[in-house]
């Protein structure tokens, strides 16, 4: 069994466009890729930061359960509103690490065709020369993400409109790193029947089902 740590931003200060918190929105997107995660059936673990959490307190978490896999889920901000796009970053400090930076590759790969701009697979060292504290302090091998800017009305919306491929295109790439297959439930070819009408009288039934037979609808007579 693999052991998956999904944390969420904690950050209830960073308000969006929306008037709503990066952590609220990224708490609902982690709840939805931990969902997908058990869809696939995997032999996965999933554990889970809590809102109360700071972020060194979700670290030490995370590295007191032995898990083998880190994601931490965010939105970015920009003071520019046109600003947008998704990135991902990997472990660089204090050495890189190649694992880190495969799981990146797989998460942008499979979330970049459902984004509408994509800025890039990083460095952690690319923002600070110490490196991002999730992807330097976990013990296991771990990546952050940001899923647009909160402070662009575009990503926003898209989040909004696009939230579950995103999330089941998240678990994807966790099985894609694990190397395991997922399960994909079969589609069911529901149909449903509509009642066209109730008769006292047997021969209005009958000429509503001829109605119905003329104009192409199978029907059929109920006698109760």
């Amino acid at each position: 069994m693999k052991k998956l740590y999904l944390a969420h931003s904690t950050q209830f200060d960073n308000i969006g466009n929306d008037g709503i918190s990066e952590a609220v929105k990224m708490k609902e997107f982690t709840d939805k890729v931990a969902y997908y995660v058990r869809v696939g059936r995997g032999d996965i673990q999933i554990f889970q930061n809590y809102d109360s959490m700071g972020l060194m307190e979700y670290i030490e978490h995370a590295n007191s359960l032995d898990v083998d896999l880190c994601l931490d889920n965010h939105t970015n901000a920009s003071s520019n509103q046109d600003v947008r796009g998704y990135e991902v970053y990997y472990s660089n400090f204090p050495v890189f690490s190649p694992d880190s930076k495969r799981f990146a590759d797989l998460l942008w790969n499979r979330i970049t065709p459902i984004t509408d701009v994509d800025r890039g697979v990083y460095p952690d060292t690319r923002l600070y020369g110490i490196g991002l504290a999730f992807c330097r302090e976990t013990e296991a091998v771990a990546c952050l993400h940001e899923i647009g800017f909160h402070t662009s009305d575009l990503d926003q919306n898209e989040l909004k409109t696009k939230i579950e491929a995103l999330a089941k295109s998240t678990a994807l790439a966790i099985y894609d790193y694990f190397g395991m297959s997922y399960y994909e439930p079969p589609i069911v070819n529901v149909k449903y029947r509509v009642v066209c009408g109730s008769f006292s009288n047997k021969d209005n039934a009958i000429k509503r089902q001829q109605e119905l037979k003329n104009a192409g609808f199978e029907s059929f007579l109920e006698v109760k």
